[in-house]
């Protein structure tokens, strides 16, 4: 039995020799009876673990084109009476030209965005790339206390279908925390989401038509831009110059263009860092009244901002409605239990529930349940305190090593809070160039040009210390700009 193997193929091995087997016993080159070659030998002879021929045997077996047995070993299966030869393997439609024209503009926009934390090789990573926050221990074993509570509370209610609209407690807990931060909130105007890239989901599936503009700043969150994007709105970016936001750009936008929709993080803006000020938030909420734009506004790390520079949400100087405030517990808390909300007004509270009823009807309960105790107790702000100083001693560790080892000229924004900093490396043409001689040193960042959906900050890298031990930073950062050297014939 001759088998080839192209390990080169997206397609997986076990798949390669399950389809090829089948192909032969259509074909009748291994007609019924006929005794299948051991698995240990068939892997030996292929060059591949004995797992993956066990997995294509278990395959076969299970479509009744083999039969095994133990000590016997697995043979063509019989002929079905009635039934003619087997069917030649299927294979793959061209799923590409089946694509929706929404999923088309996403992959175009994520291409080659993705950052793999893998060195090769097996050396340890220290990962700039990962926007994963860091896990408290204390926070964590408090956390399963309250997923204890949420089921000795509600019982089995928490494993059963919960309001789209999100459970009471939690709403009424996140419209007085919204309000306590200046703007006023009740609960019914607060839908609760499954994480924050639900959020921009939903107002996208609500407001937008193909062909909608939409303004974000650039460069952006990748993943964000996309789902505005996937309704076939048009996306036009405005540049972060300045403190976050190039308002003269914008204003020339929306005064030539119907906006429908600006979609904007004011606070410690994901890549950049930067922070808004208060008048830039003002001047904003301004042209969108205007121009009568909505305003959706991402709050995803509002609370990690360091004291000292803690400015209002622009929802709170919006006293029409207009704005949209999504928040999350990400960042802040575990990026595992997928949980974020919605302040909006009540005319558009309705639109957005059903939005969500289609999306995936509810978000998970029993983690709402528990998120309400364990914030209600307190613990959240507590694990916010705790947050703010670890990051703010990495981001010292982060700037002060950036400053001793990259190249003079190196410029770094994202001091005001946040878990990461945006980083300008003069004399480099594109920092995603460095990648792999960065990943043969055990060392992870996010190049520039992976966040700007214009084709700019080729110069750029976004270096997170969210995830990062404080011990690891200081070597990290050591090694980049070894390679940043080697890179530039500054050795």
């Amino acid at each position: 039995m001759y088998l080839k193997l192209d390990r080169r193929s997206r397609e997986p091995l076990f798949a390669q020799i399950r389809d090829q087997i089948r192909d032969l016993v259509s074909q009748g080159a291994l007609p019924p009876g006929v005794r299948l070659p051991p698995t240990r030998d068939l892997a030996d002879s292929l060059g591949v673990s004995r797992a993956v021929v066990v997995q294509a045997y278990d395959e076969l077996a299970a479509l009744g084109t083999i039969e095994s047995s133990v000590g016997r070993g697995s043979f063509v299966a019989p002929a079905r009476a009635g039934v003619g030869p087997l069917p030649a393997a299927r294979r793959a439609p061209d799923w590409s030209a089946l694509l929706s024209d929404g999923m088309l503009k996403v992959n175009r926009l994520l291409s080659a965005r993705r950052v793999s934390a893998s060195s090769g090789g097996g050396r340890t990573v220290t990962d700039f790339a990962s926007l994963c926050p860091h896990i408290d221990e204390e926070s964590s074993q408090r956390f399963r206390h309250s997923l204890n509570w949420a089921y000795s509370i509600e019982g089995r209610r928490v494993l059963e279908y919960g309001d789209p609209q999100g459970y009471r407690p939690l709403r009424a807990l996140i419209a007085r925390e919204m309000s306590e931060v200046g703007v006023p909130t009740e609960r019914d105007g607060v839908i609760v989401t499954s994480g924050s890239q639900q959020a921009v989901n939903l107002v996208a599936m609500t407001l937008l038509n193909p062909g909608d503009a939409v303004v974000i700043q650039n460069p952006t969150y990748p993943p964000s831009a996309s789902r505005l994007a996937h309704t076939g709105a048009e996306i036009l970016p405005v540049g972060v110059e300045g403190d976050g936001f190039d308002l003269e750009a914008a204003r020339a936008i929306v005064s030539s263009r119907r906006v429908k929709l600006m979609y904007l993080m004011p606070t410690c803006h994901n890549p950049t860092g930067l922070t808004m000020s208060y008048e830039t938030r003002r001047r904003i909420i301004s042209l969108a009244r205007e121009h009568n734009c909505a305003v959706a506004e991402d709050g995803f790390s509002d609370a990690l901002a360091y004291p000292g520079h803690l400015i209002p949400p622009m929802s709170a100087l919006d006293s029409e409605g207009r704005t949209l405030y999504m928040g999350s517990l990400s960042k802040i808390l575990f990026p595992g239990i997928r949980l974020g909300w919605i302040a909006a007004c009540p005319e558009l509270v309705n639109s957005l529930v059903n939005a969500k009823r289609i999306s995936d009807l509810d978000t998970s309960l029993v983690l709402q349940v528990a998120a309400y105790d364990f914030w209600n107790r307190g613990y959240l702000d507590q694990n916010v305190r705790r947050m703010r100083t670890v990051y703010f001693k990495r981001r010292e560790a982060v700037l002060e090593a950036v400053e001793e080892y990259f190249p003079a000229g190196t410029t770094c924004t994202g001091t005001r809070g946040g878990l990461f900093v945006w980083v300008r490396v003069p004399g480099v043409a594109d920092t995603e160039s460095l990648l792999p001689a960065a990943r043969a040193r055990g060392v992870e960042f996010a190049p520039g040009a992976r966040f700007d959906i214009a084709g700019g900050s080729r110069d750029c890298m976004r270096l997170s210390f969210s995830s990062v031990p404080l011990e690891e930073i200081r070597p990290g950062i050591r090694a980049l700009a070894e390679v940043i050297r080697d890179a530039s014939g500054m050795g």
